[in-house]
């Protein structure tokens, strides 16, 4: 029993996330980490009511039969959410719940992750695809991706308006061009080298004249695709 309860004390007392217990909404067992995350004193934590912090999510819970009542046997699926520490700091926890048995009676067992510093990077990315996204359609032409074996990833949506569909995952000079065989004037082995191409040429589809960028992009994954960027510049080229 002692080396049980050694080693259980241990993973609960060095664990990063906060740990407690409550029965009739007073915490009877809180790990350190409670008290860190949720910015009060060690001893405060015994004072506490469950509802004195609970996120919305549970409330309604806590406020008609308790907690530790309502599960009643059953785990609440984790989730996430938001939850204001002593200070007022609003953080991000995935909260897991779930009933035990303490001393010989029922128990409620919450566990909380902080993952206020994950939400942040998503926050940061979402706002930096939203940025990348916006510049993207509002370019005033046609922009495409295709993998090194000329298999379409991206389309923007003038592109989709004038070919009719999303050609996501056709060869592109089928889908674009309509051939059954790589362009010939095709750049793709050397912006797969790494250079970037800029260059001209009248289509041989509609005779207008576009001004295309080849760029290599590096993946995260470690691969590579090509982005073409094309604009229809037979308006000066009448005029020259």
């Amino acid at each position: 029993l002692r080396d049980s309860e050694y080693k259980f004390r241990v993973l609960t007392e060095t664990s990063p996330a906060a740990i407690f217990l409550y029965q009739k909404e007073k915490i009877v067992y809180a790990n350190p980490a409670t008290a860190r995350i949720l910015g009060f004193a060690e001893e405060a934590l015994q004072e506490l009511r469950l509802r004195d912090w609970v996120p919305s999510e549970l409330s309604d819970m806590v406020q008609n039969q308790g907690l530790a009542q309502q599960l009643g046997g059953l785990v609440v699926s984790p989730f996430e959410c938001k939850f204001t520490t002593k200070s007022g700091e609003e953080r991000w926890g995935h909260i897991s719940t779930g009933r035990v048995e303490f001393r010989g009676n029922p128990a409620g067992i919450v566990i909380i992750h902080d993952i206020t510093k994950r939400k942040e990077v998503e926050e940061g990315l979402r706002k930096s695809t939203e940025k990348y996204q916006a510049i993207v359609e509002a370019f005033d032409g046609l922009i495409y991706i295709c993998s090194d074996d000329y298999r379409i990833e991206f389309m923007n949506n003038k592109l989709i308006n004038r070919t009719g569909r999303t050609a996501v995952g056709e060869f592109c000079y089928k889908a674009l061009q309509d051939r059954d065989s790589v362009c010939p004037w095709c750049v793709n082995k050397r912006v797969f080298a790494g250079e970037t191409v800029h260059w001209e040429l009248q289509s041989p589809k509609d005779g207008r004249w576009y001004y295309v960028v080849n760029a290599p992009i590096h993946n995260a994954d470690g691969s590579m695709s090509k982005q073409s960027m094309i604009m229809d510049i037979t308006e000066r080229k009448v005029a020259e």
